[in-house]
């Protein structure tokens, strides 16, 4: 394996392989920045730097390998120079290697990833208050700019477009003043016109006078038909036009009347979810003091069960205190039997000896008595063994008595108390269960109305529910997982169970009752944000329909009452041009006789400078009639496009809001 690795780097050139690490440098360099500014391969990327150094590193010693290949000890000076090829190989991937660290860890800085989204599971109590706190600066801005003073509130607008519509109502009443001035100015001057054409009449008498004179009003009252006819029809056209375009603002106004309808109904029902929210959100605090009942009776009894285990414990360290001195006396009594037996046997074997000496002399005797002397010693040893082994077993049994209740009590009050603390767990999961079904119970029918009432208030709080859902399920999680502990080091040892014990009950009271708080507090910001927020849109409606419906009664009024006006100025005009004609024929036949001497060219001219001046007349009425009309509808179109996008602004902010 070395030979064929050596003849490998050996068969390469120094400059192929400085060009190869140096090509694969850079390219592990440009790879690199490319996945980092993809926000891809983040662990990779990590990496490069070490890569980028160690591939460095790693030229260095292959440049150093292949110059020492064809380095000959023998002829130093023929092999000096593959030698620092090599070294030159070795020196250049290594700068390379580390340059390009170096470098990639500069530009590294300047690259803009993709930032993660945050896991769900990380939120906790300081983010969800964060965003209700969004929530609340949000509605604060949304009153502001409803009633606030600035200009760009909706308070000020509303009070800018009174105002312009009062300035446009002055307007027209300045118009109409206007046009009913220059109407009694123009009757006057027809009057007398008229009177210095009945002067003039009264002057001609002749034939051709009459019937000039007949021709000239024939022909001028074909011309005023023609060019009144067209104007009273384009008048009425533009007056059907302006009816149609008042339906459809009448329309426009029972829709957006509507929708604000529909808001401020969504809002009631927003008003609604928050008192329903409020009201659920009013049994935990019943729920978490059910729970803080159960969890000091909990540490009632595991402080009586500590009790119980310590006096165990005296009762243990009394039983091994008592097992040397019963040891003790159970040696100091096998020793005083054995001394007893050594007595008994040295006295025996005295006995024996003196029984031996008179042996002669009493045989008979002795034999009898050595017998009877022998059944008794057989009898007593026989006893003394007896009673050894009866005063053992006695000890022994008292013992294995006293260890066999001791273990039997240790072990039933072992049982009671972990029968008794399972219990307890029982009901603390029971409890922490039906408080977590409570929760997710409330929250899931806060979700529900609130999505029927707003759907952005909706998310919110949905997101807030189950940030809240999940929070609790992993607190009892975290609560089952640490009783379970408890539980099981129970067996162990009591003083852990009593610390794990005593370091949960007051974690889940802290948690609790910091919940609680939050909760509270949420609670009653919504509601208050909620019910001023409902108010002040339903006080800014009423104002704007009720402003709205006034400033479209005035305009329709101020139509009305300008066409009214305009239709009673043109049949009074052409009343009294008909009384005029009328008197003027009427005096004709008086006045005939008397002048049949002015001529027909004074007539003619007469006639024609009145029909012009008439013409002149009409045409400069009608066209002042005219600008008038647009002046008005011009000023109209503007009030409306103002009051259409007031109207927006309401809707947009309206639609924030929701």
């Amino acid at each position: 394996m070395t030979e064929i690795i050596a003849s490998l780097i050996s068969n390469l050139d120094s400059d192929m392989i400085s060009d190869l690490f140096i090509y694969l440098i850079l390219f592990l360099f440009v790879f690199s920045i490319m996945l980092g500014i993809k926000g891809k391969g983040g662990a990779f990327t990590a990496n490069t730097p070490n890569l980028l150094t160690s591939l460095g590193i790693l030229g260095t010693f292959v440049g150093i390998v292949s110059g020492l290949m064809d380095f000959d000890p023998k002829n130093i000076d023929g092999s000096i120079e593959s030698l620092l090829g090599g070294l030159k190989t070795a020196f250049l991937t290594s700068l390379m290697g580390m340059a390009t660290s170096i470098l990639y860890k500069g530009v590294d800085g300047f690259i803009n990833r993709k930032e993660e989204t945050e896991d769900v599971h990380d939120i906790g109590p300081e983010q969800i208050h964060r965003v209700m706190m969004k929530q609340l600066e949000a509605s604060e801005e949304i009153i502001k700019s409803i009633r606030g003073e600035e200009e760009s509130s909706l308070g000020s607008q509303i009070r800018l477009l009174r105002s312009d519509l009062n300035d446009g109502n002055k307007q027209l009443v300045k118009l109409a003043q206007s046009a009913e001035v220059k109407h009694d100015e123009f009757q006057l001057k027809l009057w007398q016109k008229m009177e210095e054409f009945g002067d003039l009449l009264s002057k001609s008498a002749t034939e051709q006078v009459i019937n000039a004179l007949k021709e000239v009003i024939v022909e001028f009252n074909d011309k005023l038909t023609e060019q009144f006819g067209e104007n009273f029809k384009r008048l009425d056209e533009s007056v059907k036009k302006l009816v149609d375009w008042q339906e459809n603002y009448r329309h426009q106004l029972e829709d957006m009347a509507e929708k604000y309808q529909l808001g401020v109904d969504a809002i009631a029902l927003t008003e609604k979810s928050v008192a329903s929210i409020n009201e659920r959100a009013e049994s935990i605090p019943v729920t978490m003091e059910k729970l803080h009942q159960v969890m000091e009776l909990g540490h009632g009894q595991v402080t009586e069960l500590e009790e119980r285990l310590e006096a165990f414990k005296d009762l243990r360290d009394k039983a091994v205190e008592a097992m040397p001195q019963i040891r003790e006396h159970m040696d100091e009594t096998i020793s005083t039997i054995g001394q007893s037996v050594q007595a008994a046997s040295t006295h025996y074997e005295s006995m024996l000896a003196e029984s031996q000496r008179v042996i002669d002399s009493f045989s008979q005797t002795a034999d009898t008595s050595i017998n009877t002397m022998k059944t008794e010693i057989e009898s007593g040893a026989n006893k003394v063994s007896e009673e050894l082994v009866r005063g053992a077993q006695e000890i022994g049994g008292k013992l294995v008595e006293s260890a066999t209740e001791v273990t039997t009590t240790i072990g039933q009050s072992v049982e009671a108390a972990s029968t008794h603390y399972e219990g307890m767990l029982t009901e603390s999961q029971r409890v922490i269960d039906n408080f977590s079904q409570a929760a997710d119970t409330s929250i899931h029918t806060m979700k529900t109305e609130i999505e029927s009432g707003a759907n952005k208030v909706s998310e919110e709080l949905m997101r807030g529910a189950q940030d809240i859902s999940g929070k609790l399920t992993e607190s009892a999680q975290d609560i089952t997982t640490n009783v379970g502990s408890a539980s099981g080091a129970l067996n162990e040892t009591a003083n852990h169970i009593s610390n794990t014990t005593e370091q949960v009950r007051q974690h889940l009271e802290d948690m609790m009752v910091e919940l609680n708080g939050e909760i509270r507090a949420l609670v009653s910001g919504i509601k208050e944000d909620s019910a001023e927020t409902g108010r002040i849109l339903t006080t800014a409606n009423n104002d704007l329909v009720r402003d709205t419906k006034a400033v479209q009664d005035a305009t329709q009024y101020a139509i009305t009452q300008m066409q009214q006006r305009l239709e009673t100025s043109l049949e009074e005009v052409f009343q009294i041009q008909a009384k005029a004609v009328q008197r003027t024929f009427d005096s004709l036949e008086d006045q005939i006789t008397s002048s049949v001497g002015k001529t027909g060219s004074a007539v003619e001219k007469q006639v024609e400078y009145l029909d012009e001046q008439m013409q002149q007349e009409i045409n400069r009425t009608m066209n002042e009639m005219g600008q008038a009309l647009a002046t008005i509808t011009q000023q109209f179109t503007r009030d409306y496009q103002k009051l259409v996008r007031e109207m927006n602004n309401v809707v947009s902010s309206a639609q924030m809001a929701n």
